[in-house]
């Protein structure tokens, strides 16, 4: 703490975290403490894996083996481990608690072991369960217990994760596992390995580890992704602090951490609970089932409460009393994003016969012009070749609006329809080009595909009742990872998930988005027994947490990804041309004046001179237009010298 450290992580034992909680903080009476955070796996999962093994081999009776301290750690696990095997028909018979092992010596080390082994009563059973060990306690029970004869046929021992972690570290060595371990059963804490996060952690870990000891093929043990987890839980915490750098403000950020680790969700005090008026003890549990079948534990009894992401039913609000949303929910539909690499993709905005009728008309229209100003355009003269790239050069310019000078008011005319065409369909061209590079990305869900949904049951049921998806069609996805893999192999076209999910979906995979409506649900919220008054209470505190901003902001630090309404896939690609029945009114309109001012034009260079001056004389309107402009001007000039004069008379008269 002296070189400026903020927080000290480690994984030792309890009288070791005591120890270092002392010296860095002020402990109080009521928290003794208050700087100390645990970060372990609930306390009811390992008991309920002990006694399934217990009761998977039908044994009746079990002695447990601890190593007991001045903290508690055993007590709150101890009675559970009882109730669970009692659920299954068995029951303890006898307890080996060891001392704290940092209070006995190493000489009396191997004594004090083989001391309260030999104490067991030899008709007793011969199963051993070791709940909370050591490492040092672990080598020397096992030593013990085969110089004593307790490692042989119809000994059991069964051990928790605390020593089948040490298996994947240096604490225990191989030669000592072959030796004093052979048989022992062991449960370990499941790690998901199979996901990318882990295989890119694996991947350093083990190319750091071969840097620093030299031993290849080092895999990442249990000690090893707790240790990762841990600094992840403190660095996200850290991060969100902002300007505030005191002890406070990290620990609270700690405790309001939800992160996604290595070894699976991490999460410390779910917000509501500071906000009681009233001490509240409770004791979290987790659940492997349905949803279904996890409200239903609260009105048999089962549990006092249920809470986590249930979503609001009213089949379920029969029996319980929902809180207040804690988040609000909808079932949205989820897509691959495409490539959107078509070679073809510029020509998309207009079908193959709008493309034609274009190329038609302005090859039309450029032999209109070139008839036009042949004569009177100078660019114009020459081979046939220089009048053509006039006249291709002058159409085509057009198109930016970037045409030369015109010399024959027939070709301003034909030139004035020309460029109304050509900026309604180069406006057109735009606004649907934009339209399909957005909607081009979104995969198609051609009709009676198959979607994926997570397993919810009532997932399912919308999606046959309301949505009227055949059961066929509706397929499973038992994992996150497997939706990725599920898209990839055409498994599915679509998915249908809640939209925290989604979020939570999209934040990790880049590949995918929401297509298409977000159909209403009820929300997330906790449940109570029916008419309880805890119900009351907590919807109170929901309510003043959404009316001060704390949900939104724990919304948005949980959720990363927002969701935004996308368009919904069309199936029919051609739809998304602009076809020749929005055009042709265009395309006769710019022919039919073409044409004319061509006849017109045509009938006038075979009059003779005087009557082709007599019969268009464009000299009478442009006098009448000078005139016009002459006098315009003389005004404009006189009213500025008047103006001028009053200005200056109002200059000398004032004081």
């Amino acid at each position: 703490m002296n070189w400026g450290a903020e927080a000290i992580i480690g994984a030792g034992t309890w009288p070791e975290v005591a120890i270092l909680a002392r010296l860095a903080t002020t402990p109080t009476p009521s928290t003794p403490m208050p700087f100390l955070v645990r970060m372990s796996y609930p306390n009811s999962g390992e008991p309920r894996c002990l006694s399934d093994v217990v009761r998977s081999y039908n044994w009746r009776r079990v002695i447990v083996v601890y190593e007991d301290d001045n903290y508690g750690s055993i007590s709150g696990v101890l009675p559970l481990l009882s109730d669970e095997l009692r659920a299954g028909g068995s029951r303890i018979d006898y307890h080996i608690a060891l001392p704290p092992w940092h209070t006995v010596s190493d000489d009396d080390a191997a004594d004090t072991v083989r001391r309260k082994l030999k104490h067991v009563p030899p008709q007793l059973s011969k199963v051993f369960i070791v709940l909370r060990s050591s490492p040092e306690l672990a080598v020397h029970l096992f030593k013990e217990a085969k110089l004593l004869g307790m490692m042989t046929k119809g000994h059991v021992w069964i051990v928790n994760d605390d020593i089948t972690a040490l298996l994947d570290s240096t604490d225990l060595s191989p030669s000592f596992i072959s030796s004093y371990m052979q048989g022992v059963v062991g449960i370990s804490a499941f790690v998901n390995t199979t996901t990318s996060f882990f295989r890119d952690f694996s991947s350093e870990f083990q190319q750091r580890f071969d840097q620093e000891y030299g031993t290849k093929g080092q895999q990442p043990g249990m000690h090893a992704v707790r240790a990762y987890d841990a600094v992840h839980a403190l660095a996200h915490a850290a991060a969100g602090r902002a300007e505030d750098r005191s002890s406070v403000a990290l620990l609270e950020g700690v405790l309001l951490g939800n992160i996604s680790g290595l070894s699976g969700s991490i999460s410390f005090t779910r917000e509501i609970l500071k906000h009681l008026s009233y001490d509240l003890n409770y004791e979290f549990i987790p659940f492997r089932g349905s949803y279904d079948d996890l409200v239903n534990r609260v009105p048999l009894q089962v549990i006092d409460a249920a809470v986590g992401d249930i979503t609001i039913l009213a089949k379920r609000a029969v029996d319980v009393s929902f809180t207040e949303p804690i988040l609000s929910s909808g079932l949205a539909m989820m897509v691959p994003l495409r490539p959107n690499h078509t070679p073809w993709t510029l020509a998309k905005p207009f079908t193959a016969d709008v493309w034609f009728l274009i190329l038609a008309t302005l090859t039309y229209t450029a032999g209109v012009l070139w008839y036009l100003e042949r004569d009177s355009n100078p660019e114009f003269h020459g081979t046939w070749c220089v009048q053509l790239g006039a006249a291709l050069w002058l159409i085509f310019s057009t198109i930016f609006f970037a045409h030369g000078r015109i010399h024959n008011y027939y070709t301003k005319t034909v030139m004035v329809v020309w460029l109304l065409v050509v900026f309604i369909l180069t406006s057109s061209f735009t606004a649907n080009l934009s339209s399909i590079l957005v909607t081009e990305k979104l995969g198609a869900v051609p009709p009676g595909s198959r979607v994926g949904y997570d397993g919810d049951a009532f997932v399912l049921k919308y999606l046959k009742d309301v949505l009227g998806y055949k059961e066929r069609n509706i397929e499973w996805i038992r994992s996150p990872e497997a939706y990725s893999e599920a898209f990839k192999s055409n498994k599915i076209s679509a998915a249908y998930l809640e939209t925290p999910y989604i979020r939570v979906f999209l934040s990790r995979y880049k590949d995918f988005t929401v297509s298409g409506e977000t159909h209403r649900l009820g929300g997330f919220g906790f449940v109570f027994p029916k008419d309880s008054p805890l119900a009351t209470d907590f919807s109170q505190v929901i309510l003043q947490l959404a009316e001060n901003g704390a949900l939104n902001n724990l919304e948005k630090k949980w959720f990363s990804v927002t969701l935004s309404s996308s368009p919904t896939p069309d199936n029919k690609r051609k739809k998304e041309s602009l076809s020749l029945d929005s055009f042709w009114a265009l395309f006769l309109l710019t022919g039919c004046t073409s044409t004319i001012i061509l006849l017109v034009f045509s009938a006038h260079s075979f009059l003779p001179t005087k009557a082709r001056a007599a019969a268009v004389s464009f000299e009478p309107l442009r006098q009448s237009f000078k005139k016009v402009w002459t006098a315009t001007a003389k005004l404009n000039e006189k009213r500025e010298s008047l103006k001028s004069s009053e200005q200056q008379g109002s200059g000398m008269n004032s004081p």
